[in-house]
């Protein structure tokens, strides 16, 4: 139990630096595009910030893979609550949105096809068992015919 709680802990940690970073980043070059006078300087810092900003949205998508289904869903339905309430959305937030509900419908696919195929190990378990009863049953029907 304690250790599933760490596992919890480790998740949501993970999820508040990665948000804080992407965050930080996207907000670093919002204030770089508004200014109207930009130097090169600040053009150059645009684009080294948009390349950092993609390669953590990489390192997240990869973080996000190794979390189970379950986890990978919920973290996806909050993330499309948040822009979902957001009163104004730009048209990257609109496509970010649109794209995050497909993603989503394409986990809730994978979860329901894990859910409904019934591994071969399970079938196999089930066999022994039955075998197992079947053994004692004759067993015990035989014990009761030679004791009348």
């Amino acid at each position: 139990m304690k250790n599933m709680l760490n596992k919890r802990e480790r998740e949501r940690e993970r999820e508040r630096a990665k948000y804080c970073w992407t965050t930080t980043v996207h907000t670093e070059i919002s204030d770089i595009e508004n200014n109207r006078n930009k130097t090169t300087e600040q053009q150059t810092e645009i684009g080294a910030k948009k390349q950092q900003l993609t390669e953590l949205q990489t390192k997240e998508k990869e973080l996000t893979k190794s979390l189970p289904l379950e986890v990978q869903i919920t973290n996806l339905q909050a993330e499309i609550q948040t822009l979902t309430n957001k009163p104004t959305k730009t048209k990257a937030e609109e496509a970010l949105l649109t794209s995050k509900k497909q993603e989503l419908g394409e986990l809730l696919k994978q979860q329901n096809s894990s859910n409904t195929t019934a591994k071969p190990s399970d079938k196999v378990g089930l066999y022994v068992g039955c075998g197992i009863i079947a053994v004692v049953l004759v067993i015990l029907v035989r014990r009761s015919k030679k004791s009348k």
